[in-house]
This record gives C-alpha cells, sequence and structure tokens, in this order.
C-alpha cells in the first residue's frame, strides 16, 4: 500500500477503461488505510481539442467524471497552461485515497498563469485569468475549463471589450472545490476532504451581470459553477457531437464555439437583461421589437430609459434574443395589463394584430 498507479489514457482506451477507475476510486472511499491516490491524465488531441475519428477519446467521458466528483473523492482537474499542468500533477501525486483525472492538451498553447497563480486555482477550484478596467454595458464572466477552449474566449473578450463590455475571464481548474459541501458526500470517504471555496471568494470570482460557462467537453464539470451562481442571465457552451475536422479550431466552430458566436451570446444576454429591467419598471409607447415587425405596448410608464433602444434593435436579432422579447411583452401585458398594439401589414386591415396577441398568449407561462 504504498505504491501509486498512474493511467496515461490515449484514444479509446479512456471508454474501456473509466469503469476500473471508478471502480479504484470506490475501493479507495473505503480503505481505512491512507492510500496514495490513483492518478490519470487524458491528453488525446480529441478531449477538450476536437476529434478526427472514432477511435478517439469520447469528450462525453467528462459528464462521467463529473457524475463522480459527488461521490467524495473523485477530482476533474482541468489545467489551463503548461504551469498549470505541473501544479494539477504535483497536487494530485500527493494526495491519499481519492481518484485524479487531469484533462490537458499535449499542444503549444499560451501561458496564462505564473505558479502562484496555478497553485491556488488548484487548491481553491477556480482563478481569474483577466479582467478589464471597466465597461458601461455591464460585466460578463467566461467561466471556462480547458486550455485550447480559451483561445476563442479570449477573442471574444476583445471584440466585446471594444462594444463596451467588461469581461472577467475565469480559470475553473477544479470544480469539485466549487460546490457547496452538502453537495458533495465527502464526509462518507476516508481521508475526508471538506475543502470548499467559500461564498465570498466565488462571489468575487462569478458575481457579474452576465455569465458564461465554456468548455471544449461535456459541461457537467461547469454545474458547481451553475449551482451556486446567482446570476439571472447566464448560459453555457460546450460539447455537442463530434466530425471529422482538419484542425481543432473547425471542431470547435462545429460545436458553435467561436469567438462570434460567444459575443453574440454575451449580447443577447445582455439584451435580456434590459428586458427584465424595463419589465419591473413598465414601459411607455416607444415599444419592444417583435419577430414580425414592431411590437408597441401602450399606458406602460416611461419610455425615458435608454435602454429600450436595445430591444427596439432585436427585430434584426437572432431568433433567441426575439423570444425574450417576446416573453417579456407577455408578462407585461399579464402583470401591469396593458393594450397591444401592432402595426398595420401592407394590403391588410389595420385593426391591432392579433396574430402577435394569440403567439404572445401563447408561450409557455414563466413560473417566476
Amino acid at each position: 500500500f504504498g505504491s501509486r498507479a498512474l493511467w496515461l489514457s490515449y484514444e479509446s482506451f479512456v471508454v474501456n477503461g473509466m469503469p476500473i477507475i471508478q471502480t479504484v476510486a470506490q475501493a479507495m472511499a473505503e480503505l481505512r488505510r491512507r492510500t496514495p491516490s490513483i492518478v490519470t491524465m487524458f491528453t488525446a488531441g480529441a478531449l477538450e481539442q476536437g476529434r478526427n475519428g472514432w477511435t478517439h477519446q469520447r469528450p462525453e467521458i467528462e459528464n462521467y467524471m463529473a457524475a463522480m466528483m459527488r461521490n467524495g473523492n473523485f477530482y476533474s482537474l482541468f489545467p489551463c497552461d503548461a504551469n498549470m499542468i505541473q501544479v494539477a500533477y504535483e497536487w494530485a501525486t500527493n494526495t491519499f485515497n481519492k481518484a485524479v483525472g487531469i484533462v490537458a492538451s499535449k499542444s503549444a498553447l499560451p501561458v496564462y498563469t505564473t505558479l502562484e497563480q496555478a497553485t491556488r486555482a488548484i487548491e481553491q477550484g477556480a482563478v481569474s485569468l483577466y479582467e478589464s478596467a471597466q465597461g458601461e454595458k455591464g460585466t460578463l464572466v467566461f467561466a471556462v475549463t480547458g486550455d485550447m477552449v480559451l483561445l476563442p474566449v479570449f477573442e471574444a473578450k476583445a471584440e466585446l471589450e471594444l462594444q463596451g463590455y467588461r469581461v472577467r475571464i475565469v480559470c475553473v481548474a477544479n470544480p469539485r472545490r466549487l460546490y457547496r459541501p452538502f453537495d458533495v458526500a465527502w464526509d462518507t470517504v476516508s481521508q475526508s476532504d471538506d475543502s470548499f471555496m467559500t461564498d465570498a471568494d466565488f462571489e468575487e470570482l462569478f458575481d457579474a451581470d452576465m455569465l458564461i460557462g465554456v468548455t471544449g467537453g461535456a459541461t457537467g464539470s461547469l454545474e458547481p459553477v451553475m449551482l451556486r451562481s446567482r446570476i439571472a442571465a447566464r448560459d453555457m457552451f460546450g460539447w455537442q457531437r463530434g466530425e471529422t475536422t482538419a484542425s481543432p479550431a473547425e471542431i470547435m466552430a462545429y460545436n458553435g464555439i467561436t469567438a462570434g458566436g460567444l459575443s453574440d451570446r454575451a449580447r443577447a444576454l445582455a439584451a435580456g437583461r434590459a428586458a427584465v429591467k424595463l419589465l419591473r419598471r413598465g414601459i411607455g409607447d416607444e415599444g419592444v421589437a417583435g419577430r414580425r415587425g414592431p411590437l408597441r405596448i401602450a399606458g406602460l410608464g416611461d419610455a425615458s430609459d435608454p435602454e429600450v433602444h436595445h430591444l427596439r434593435v432585436l427585430a434584426t436579432a437572432d431568433l433567441g434574443q426575439q423570444d425574450v422579447v417576446h416573453h417579456v411583452v407577455r408578462q407585461l401585458l399579464r402583470r401591469q395589463g396593458g393594450g397591444l398594439i401592432g402595426h398595420p401589414r401592407r394590403g391588410r386591415s389595420r385593426r391591432p394584430a392579433i396574430r402577435h396577441r394569440r403567439r404572445i398568449a401563447a408561450m409557455p407561462r414563466s413560473r417566476a
């Protein structure tokens, strides 16, 4: 019981071998004696980067590992650069009665952290890699697991800063540390670990106006962030399915993980926030944008707020943003009893747009 097991996985072996690791982790949890942990490293070009055929590791395996984090003695580590890979391995090899899965790239990538920052990220769960000095349109946090997936995130950051947003990029390196203590069966295992990020530290890293979780693999690894966050305007990007591509950037684009996609989603969240603010205060005849043209809400108060503009321009935006506006319109009608006025269509009767009214009425009701 003085030895240590290390499993380096490449290609498809992770699918066949992970149940064995789970069995060993369960045994570690029940051993009474202090025993060195089993450490696994997943480095194939598929996981967190891309996939060039069915022989490679499946990114969905990260959900397998994410589920095991609740067992109490399993840790998924997502180092963001070369310094953090070293720290992650050192940390893992100094633990006992645990199973540790390290997911990292073999490619040459930027270094974002010092060894001190990397140590703090692995021990505490996360660390801030970047934060804008200012931004008048609100603060957006990107919560990221992985390394190569940071490339489009930093590209999106540059674009959003030019548009007036303040951006913070947080590396989620040890998501098990970000759970709440009662989420994990930590007190049922041998060599138990009750270290979890405090609420104050969590708020310092993740408190913002908007939150977007980004991972090159399965989104289960971001569950702790989404559980603890109190931000209403939030979303996630993650692996959907594989395809044979020539580069990691192409496989990320195939799954929608691009700088343009990230910045578009951020703007959609900002528009949703503006809509909620208007919902709380009520708006006047200036109106909001509808899917097939402008919709106006009459008799609902002052429309002098400049954020009305964000809603008016949504007629040319994507469907997700327009659905947000339709939902807000419907809630305004329900809560404040305003009258809906539709712009008449060319060559049609100049009556109110009944179709808009019916479409809004048919939307699912909010549970809020």
